[in-house]
């Protein structure tokens, strides 16, 4: 049987929370099909018991290495999905501390749901309904193609030709990579300053009034759309990311087990 649960009521921007129970403790889990790993607040493992069993490091948004520690939750039950020695990364609480957002929100996120738990479920990401559906089962029989990768990847249509892209649904905004940078000729040069786990940076980027992109059967238009001079940090296989821009008030069907994705 599936399990559904419902998107948290708590915002920042237009990312994905959701409420969960660790330990029969209730948490506010940040869902972000772009982090590798799923992640801890130390103040969280602290209270579940959970102690740094060896040390690792990984890259950020902005291509920064970050050190961080290793533990182990017991049991993770995600959505009546009982996942056993749950490899789990613990950061420093003010890795999460981020600027207020447009409405005067800060970033309620204890938990990264990560893509290596993400990515073994169909996952149905209802948008309009606020709602999440996860099954061990395939939920799609045709659909885009998903392609092996450290995130959802997939081939997208962009004046004629075939581009790789991924969706991280970390990211607010779809980001572009220099592939497009001609698309951006008539336009400014702006810095920009972009917000990771741990760090943030100043960027040049130009910001494209629109971005027209054929996926699957259906034509999109992405509206202000940032394309950076440079290949994408850690992903350079990539032309690009669609962020929640691409699916918010709407919805994505991640079918992990019959490697298809599929959007409202």
């Amino acid at each position: 049987m599936p399990g559904t649960g419902m998107l948290s009521e708590k915002r920042y921007e237009n990312l994905l929370f959701l409420s969960l129970k660790v330990d029969g403790k209730e948490i506010t889990a940040y869902v972000d099909t772009g982090a590798g790993l799923t992640f801890l607040k130390v103040s969280l493992a602290g209270a579940l018991n959970i102690r740094k069993e060896s040390e690792s490091k990984g890259r950020n948004n902005q291509g920064e290495v970050l050190p961080f520690g290793m533990g182990v939750l017991k049991e993770f039950d995600f959505l009546g999905f009982k996942i056993p020695d749950l490899s789990v990364g613990i950061l420093p609480d003010e890795a999460l501390v981020f600027p207020e957002d447009t409405y005067g929100n800060f970033f309620p996120g204890e938990m990264i749901l990560g893509y290596d738990v993400l990515s073994q479920f169909s996952l149905d990401l209802n948008l309009k309904y606020r709602k999440i559906t996860v099954s061990r089962t395939g939920m799609l029989k045709e659909g885009i193609t998903l392609v092996e990768g450290p995130l959802p990847m997939f081939h997208v249509e962009v004046q004629g030709k075939q581009e790789l892209f991924g969706l991280d649904t970390g990211h607010t905004e779809t980001m572009l990579s220099g592939a497009f940078y001609p698309l951006g000729a008539n336009q400014k040069e702006e810095v920009e300053i972009l917000s990771g786990i741990g760090t943030s940076s100043e960027e040049p980027m130009k910001n494209l009034p629109e971005f027209i992109v054929k996926i699957g059967r259906e034509v999109r238009i992405l509206k202000e759309v940032s394309v950076y001079p440079r290949k994408l940090h850690g992903l350079p296989q990539l032309s690009g990311l669609f962020g929640m821009d691409l699916i918010e008030g709407d919805g994505v069907i991640l079918d992990h087990i019959n490697k298809r994705i599929s959007f409202y």
